[in-house]
């Protein structure tokens, strides 16, 4: 497994609902999330099964240590509720995953009624940016608190349990102001509690975007400069639950 990036960021765009990503890369997000079927959307995996009618892999659960990206970095998944599922995708539908691969946005939507897909994970240079859809994002943000412990514990931190949850509608409304959990920065406070101070930065651009606003790049490259003038909040962890307060 690579090295864990000791740092979140989050940002839920409307009014599509798709949630731009950095720090997580596909290994991490699978821990948390772990379909049983996933459809790669690009070509070049030596992972899976080719579905011979669409010409897209299939990789199974315990295949997934071994799904790696492409040449170019970048891993294009969507889960699928089961390998026959495959059989039951339109010529349409195989354009419309190919589009959203390509173009990182959808034709029509993300979600796909022969697929019966529950998200969609699209990455650019895998653990430095990518943009998820959840058909219900309650899904996501109520899963946030595994993927900060997991994270926290790749960095040797230990910290609450295996139930953990969330104020999921809190973290889903102040996410779309963009968050960056930094966890080099870490303090603990007593037994498994912790407190991780959270910078908000406003929208992150994808690397290959050409709107105007700042990227992973320019954050990483000079990380002191957006961090003194965003607002601070903190994240932590009290009875078995995350909380997000100023």
């Amino acid at each position: 497994m690579a090295t864990a990036r000791p740092y979140l960021y989050m940002f839920q765009e409307t009014p599509d609902d798709c949630i731009h990503l950095g720090g997580v890369d596909f290994q991490e997000f699978a821990r948390v999330f772990m379909p049983a079927t996933l459809v790669c959307l690009r070509h070049g995996h030596t992972t899976g099964k080719v579905h011979t009618e669409t010409g897209l892999s299939t990789v199974l659960s315990q295949e997934y240590p071994a799904l790696c990206p492409d040449d170019s970095g970048n891993l294009d998944v969507l889960d699928a509720e089961s390998t026959e599922a495959l059989d039951r995708l339109t010529p349409q539908d195989v354009a419309e995953m190919l589009y959203l691969s390509h173009l990182k946005r959808p034709i029509r939507s993300p979600f796909l009624d022969n697929l019966n897909n529950r998200f969609a994970f699209l990455s650019h240079d895998d653990g430095w940016y990518c943009k998820v859809y959840f058909k219900d994002p309650k899904v996501f943000f109520g899963a946030v608190p595994h993927l900060i412990e997991n994270k926290l514990q790749d960095l040797g931190v230990q910290c609450g349990s295996d139930d953990s949850k969330s104020d999921c509608g809190r973290f889903q409304r102040l996410s779309s102001e963009g968050l960056h959990f930094d966890l080099t920065a870490v303090r603990r406070s007593g037994e498994g509690r912790v407190e991780i101070p959270v910078f908000v930065f406003g929208k992150m651009h994808a690397p290959y975007s050409t709107s105007n606003g700042f990227g992973m790049d320019d954050l990483m490259n000079d990380q002191a400069h957006f961090t003194e003038k965003a607002r601070l909040m903190k994240c932590h962890n009290e009875a078995g639950r995350w909380f997000l307060s100023v």
